[in-house]
C-alpha cells in the first residue's frame, strides 16, 4: 500500500510544480528536437571448448536518441526522449527501447515518466563504466559464447528481462546537495513496456516478472584536487511472478530483494571502478534452494592522448543443484580516437564457466525452455552447454554523432 501512496505523492508533486510555474514558466520557444547517437560495427572471433556458434561473426549495435526539449524562463526543463535501437537482431516489432517524458529543475530534481531505466542503472557506477570497446565482460558475450547451464554473469540487479530494464516507471532523482543525491523508481509491472496489459496478456513470457517493483539509490561524490571519488548504493524490492501465459504462471517465486554497491575514482589520466552486487534469491522458485547471482567486478583504465587502455575482471556465482554455477571473465580493451566522433577499438576477453554435472543434466523440456522440472529462468540453456572456457576477440569501429 505504501508504494501506491508514494507513487501518488510523486505524481502530485510533478503536477504541483508544473502548475506553480504558471505564466512565468513560459519559455521563449517550444521544444526543439536534437538527434544524437552511437553506432558500433565489429567482428568477433571466438575460441571456446564447447562450440556451436561460428568462430568469426560480424555484429553491430547502436542507438539514435531523439530529444525534444526546452528550458522555461524560470529554469524548468521539460521534454520527451526516445531511443531507437539500431541492432539488427531485435525481434520485437517496436524498436524504440526507451520513450519517456522528463521534467526537472535545480530545486526539485528530475522526474522521468515512461519506459526508461530506473535508479539502479542511472545512479550506479562501477567497473563496467571503466571498460572501453564494446564493454569487455559487460558486452554481449552471452550472444557469442556457449554459456554453461545455470551460469549467469549479468552485472545488474532488479530485472530479469534485460540489463537495461526499460519498463514503464516513474523515477525521481533529487538535486545534488554537498555531493549527496538520492533517487527512487516505481514500476507497477516490469513486463509492461508502453502497452496496456490486455495487449499482450495472451502471449507467453518465458521469464518471470515483478509487480510493485521499487528501486532506491544513494550516491556521494567528492571532487578534491586531482581526485574525484564517487560511491554509489542501490537496492530493489518487488513481488515476483511466474511467466505470464504459461503453465508456470502461478509458480511460487521468492520476492525481489537485491542490492548493489559501486565506486568510481578519477585521478589525472587514471580511472578505477569496482562493484559488488547481490540478487539474493530474487525470482527463484520457492521449492528449490537455488539463489540468484551475486558477484563483483574490478576495472582500471589509463588514457594517453587519443589512446585509452582498460583492464577488468568479474567473478559471479549462484547456488544450484549439488553446488555452485560460476563465471570468471577477464577483459582488456584498447580504444583509439581517430577524429572527433570516430574511434577504432579492440578487446580480448578470457572466460571460464562451470556448474555441477548434476545441475547441467537436469531435464529441461522442449527446446530447453525454463520452468520445467526443477529449473529456473537462469537454467534455460540446453544440457549440451557444459563447462566451457576460452577467449573472444573483438575488432571494431565506433561512431558518435
Amino acid at each position: 500500500m505504501y508504494k501506491k501512496v508514494l507513487t501518488s505523492l510523486m505524481m502530485v508533486g510533478v503536477s504541483c510544480v508544473a502548475l506553480s510555474a504558471g505564466a512565468d514558466s513560459a519559455s521563449s520557444s517550444g521544444p526543439n528536437v536534437k538527434i544524437t547517437g552511437v553506432y558500433k560495427a565489429y567482428m568477433v572471433g571466438t575460441n571456446q571448448r564447447v562450440r556451436s556458434n561460428k568462430g568469426v561473426q560480424t555484429m553491430n549495435q547502436g542507438n539514435i536518441t531523439f530529444n525534444a526539449g526546452s528550458v522555461a524562463n524560470n529554469g524548468l526543463s521539460y521534454g520527451v526522449m526516445a531511443v531507437l535501437d539500431m541492432g539488427r537482431d531485435r525481434k520485437e516489432k517496436d524498436r524504440f527501447t526507451e520513450a519517456y517524458a522528463y521534467l526537472g529543475s535545480d530545486a526539485m530534481g528530475n522526474f522521468q515518466l515512461g519506459d526508461t531505466n530506473g535508479v539502479s542503472s542511472l545512479m550506479l557506477y562501477d567497473a563496467t563504466d571503466v571498460m572501453g570497446g564494446t564493454g569487455g565482460f559487460d558486452a554481449n558475450l552471452d550472444k557469442i559464447l556457449n554459456v554453461t547451464r545455470g551460469v549467469d554473469f549479468g552485472q545488474n540487479i532488479g530485472y530479469v528481462t534485460d540489463g537495461s530494464a526499460r519498463s514503464g516507471k516513474l523515477t525521481w532523482m533529487s538535486p545534488e546537495v554537498s555531493g549527496w543525491q538520492v533517487g527512487t523508481s516505481y514500476t507497477p509491472d516490469t513486463s509492461q513496456k508502453g502497452r496496456s496489459q490486455s495487449t499482450y496478456a495472451s502471449a507467453a513470457l518465458e521469464k518471470p516478472y515483478a509487480v510493485n517493483h521499487m528501486e532506491g539509490g544513494l550516491s556521494f561524490t567528492n571532487d578534491s584536487g586531482p581526485y574525484t571519488v564517487g560511491v554509489y548504493l542501490v537496492g530493489a524490492l518487488g513481488k515476483a511472478k511466474g511467466p505470464r501465459g504459461t503453465a508456470s504462471q502461478g509458480t511460487q517465486l521468492n520476492p525481489v530483494k537485491a542490492w548493489q554497491f559501486g565506486t568510481l575514482i578519477d585521478y589525472e589520466n587514471w580511472q578505477f571502478g569496482a562493484g559488488y552486487f547481490n540478487n539474493g534469491k530474487s525470482y527463484m522458485r520457492r521449492d528449490t534452494r537455488y539463489t540468484n547471482t551475486h558477484g563483483f567486478n574490478l576495472g582500471v583504465s589509463y588514457g594517453m592522448g587519443p589512446v585509452s587502455l582498460a583492464l577488468g575482471y568479474t567473478g559471479t556465482e549462484r547456488t544450484v543443484t549439488s553446488g555452485k554455477a560460476k563465471a570468471d571473465i577477464s577483459s582488456f580493451t584498447v580504444d583509439y580516437s581517430v577524429a572527433d566522433g570516430l574511434a577504432f577499438y579492440g578487446e580480448a576477453s578470457y572466460f571460464k564457466f562451470r556448474a555441477p554435472v548434476d545441475h547441467i543434466n537436469l531435464a529441461s523440456g522442449t527446446s530447453g525452455r525454463a520452468y520445467v522440472a526443477n529449473t529456473d529462468y537462469l537454467d534455460s540453456n540446453p544440457s549440451t552447454s557444459k563447462g566451457n572456457q576460452g577467449s573472444a576477440f573483438v575488432l571494431g569501429t565506433r561512431i558518435n554523432f
